[in-house]
């Protein structure tokens, strides 16, 4: 039985749930196989955010390691700097694969308005290579443009990232467009659907990487995308609800 091969390109979360440790954890809940690239590392000093940006020689010799590996799937969390950014372009368009999620992680406490522009810039590059685009609300704000208050504001936001070569763009609604249901927006060129479930009050660290990981995970399972995120989405509602002060849970999918 040939295994399935999913990598995550990510940070460091030091209490695990988040970033590549939640990614790999749901790769393995789901049953793929799981391998990381680590853009950094993320520790907190005095309840602050540090994040360690790894150098570009130390990254690029972590991909450079996978050259005689073909993954089925991708998964994409923060990438750090424009160095990172640019050797990640490179590498997806050397690996030819269909399955290629990215979590556009903009807004962290490190970052300026500055920072964050060039970020932006620089993270729409990977756009023609990407399958699914997962931006929160404030991020979906930064790439368009475009100010979202309601459903309506979702779907222009939606349309125009689409627009710039993405396959399908799901958007995580917040408390700005509902204070009872989490709602999230899925578009894909055709298909326009808010997928709604009961708004949890309980943290949700994690619960971004996990639903763009399982995304990925679902994918390389065969499920169309608009099955992938519906399922997904229901999972990381388990996991919320069933999470622990550090972070939201991946072992409770089969719950």
């Amino acid at each position: 039985m040939k295994t399935e091969l999913a990598l995550t390109i990510a940070g460091s979360d030091i209490f695990s749930g988040g970033g590549l440790q939640a990614d790999l954890t749901t790769f393995s809940q789901l049953g793929i196989y799981g391998m990381v690239a680590q853009t950094c590392l993320t520790t907190f000093d005095n309840d602050q955010l540090k994040i360690d940006i790894f150098s570009a020689n130390r990254f690029l010799s972590q991909l450079n390691s996978f050259d005689k590996i073909s993954f089925n799937g991708i998964k994409i969390g923060l990438l750090p700097s424009a160095e990172i950014i640019n050797q990640t372009k490179s590498f997806l368009e050397n690996q030819n694969c269909q399955n290629i999620v990215l979590d556009p992680v903009l807004v962290f406490k490190e970052n300026n308005y500055q920072e964050i522009q060039n970020q932006k810039e620089l993270l729409k590059s990977l756009f023609s290579n990407i399958t699914v685009l997962t931006p929160n609300l404030k991020e979906a704000e930064i790439l368009s443009g475009i100010t979202i208050r309601n459903k309506t504001d979702m779907i222009d936001a939606a349309r125009y990232l689409f627009d710039l070569g993405i396959k399908c763009v799901v958007i995580k609604g917040d408390q700005t467009i509902s204070s009872k249901k989490a709602i999230d927006l899925y578009f894909d060129g055709e298909n326009v659907e808010f997928l709604e479930n009961d708004r949890l009050n309980k943290k949700s660290h994690g619960a971004g990487c996990t639903f763009s990981s399982a995304i990925t995970a679902l994918l390389i399972k065969g499920y169309s995308l608009l099955e992938s995120v519906k399922i997904a989405k229901g999972l990381v509602y388990k996991t919320i609800k069933y999470g622990n002060h550090f972070g939201v849970s991946q072992y409770a999918f089969k719950k």
